[in-house]
């Protein structure tokens, strides 16, 4: 009986979608072979990474993709400025990092490495239109995780607050090793086409690596949608407090557990959000969870949601839901009432 509401893009841009967010496009492959464009999506999602465990607003991929489609902009293209200025502009960013990357081979073909990366990466300040940094890597492709930390490194030096930067042996020291191949599967499954390749890339990615979270919570997702609750809440279970999809893990984790039966620890999922993320769609899902239990706290998280959006129906309606259950007619009924305000042909 009671009406969710999934945490997609608002829960992206929890940290607040203000004028210094800043989206992160994918490096343009200046090297010609197509088979190499996970490594583009690999620096942006690395700086990504990067960025968001330093706090610093960053658009999530589902923003990145969704104005992708809006702009009618083909994944992966080699983006013009006007271009690049002109998706900042449809997220309203305040920085944009982009940037183009090479693999060169090698001139003598009897040594050990397949080729050496250069990257080359930009950011641009779009309130003055104006490109602020420039900044390089390069390494042999096999050591690639490297080279994009000295990117990350970079970028972070120049958004993040001075006193709370980490020094570099320091912030290379605390950044999880993860195999190459692993990061490759799973790079490769966030550029597929189809579920069953996406699925097939972030289990082997898991397999080889299984501390490593950002599969794990793609797995999670992949049967969420399926309604395979007991499978996702098994995936996104195993992601750590300490990554960056943590947060949108445990929700799902919760919805989950409440589709499972298990109220409880579904509850206890959108508390942990509820601490960081006060938005109306946790209010509104932990009040479900708190009033399979008959517990009283109900009450006060709906009306927590509705406090913040007085027009959406589906706060209206759980809360209108719960004083029915409690017996408040007359309150329930001015609920209902604001509901079919909204939406004259709810059939509930």
């Amino acid at each position: 009986m009671y009406r969710f509401l999934l945490i997609s893009l608002a829960l992206v841009c929890s940290w607040g979608a203000r004028a210094e967010t800043v989206l992160i496009i994918p490096f343009f492959n200046s090297g010609g072979s197509n088979n190499l464009d996970w490594v583009g999506e690999g620096v942006a999602e690395d700086i990504r990474e990067t960025l968001g465990r330093q706090n610093v607003p960053v658009f999530g991929r589902d923003n990145r993709e969704e104005v992708y489609r809006r702009l009618s902009i083909r994944p992966h293209a080699h983006l013009t400025k006007a271009s690049v200025v002109k998706l900042g502009e449809a997220v309203d960013a305040g920085r944009i990092i982009y940037g183009e990357f090479r693999l060169l081979p090698l001139a003598d073909q009897n040594a050990q490495s397949k080729g050496t990366l250069q990257v080359k990466c930009y950011l641009l300040n779009l309130r003055a239109m104006r490109r602020e940094k420039e900044f390089t890597a390069s390494g042999a492709v096999e050591n690639l995780r490297s080279v994009f930390s000295t990117i990350s490194l970079q970028a972070l030096s120049a958004l993040a607050d001075p006193a709370k930067l980490q020094a570099e042996e320091q912030f290379r020291r605390r950044r999880k090793a993860i195999r190459l191949d692993a990061f490759e599967n799973y790079l490769r499954g966030l550029l597929a086409t189809t579920t069953e390749q996406q699925h097939r890339y972030f289990t082997q990615a898991a397999r080889l690596e299984p501390e490593y979270s950002q599969p794990c919570y793609e797995l999670g997702r992949l049967h969420w949608k399926a309604k395979n609750y007991r499978v996702a809440a098994g995936w996104l279970a195993k992601v750590r407090s300490s990554d960056p999809e943590y947060y949108r893990a445990t929700f799902l984790l919760g919805l989950c557990r409440f589709h499972g039966g298990d109220y409880e620890n579904a509850e206890a999922s959108f508390q942990i959000v509820a601490r960081v993320l006060a938005m109306n769609e946790v209010w509104n899902n932990l009040g479900a969870a708190q009033s399979r239990r008959n517990r009283t706290e109900a009450l006060d998280s709906l009306q927590k949601a509705v406090d913040g959006d007085t027009s959406d129906p589906c706060y209206l309606f759980n809360l209108g839901y719960v004083l029915w259950k409690q017996e408040d007619f007359e309150e329930a009924a001015d609920e209902f009432r604001a509901v079919l305000e909204e939406d004259p042909d709810d059939a509930e």
